[in-house]
């Protein structure tokens, strides 16, 4: 599994949100499976949050994720 792969599937924007979705399967193989959604207010960022698929929260737990 190439945990170190970044390969985006998805970037969507609407009334002030960002999402990215880094799906598990990549052209480069398996990676971590996370979405961000960033909260932007006045041009800032007022609230980023991740969410973690089952590969993701895996990987964290074992130690095999990007530094």
């Amino acid at each position: 599994m190439d945990s170190h792969s970044s390969a985006r599937k998805r970037l969507t924007s609407a009334a002030g949100n960002a999402t990215w979705e880094y799906p598990r399967s990549s052209p480069g193989g398996d990676q971590m499976d996370i979405v961000e959604v960033m909260e932007v207010r006045d041009g800032l960022i007022f609230q980023h949050r991740i969410y973690w698929g089952w590969v993701g929260v895996g990987m964290l737990m074992s130690g095999d994720h990007p530094g």
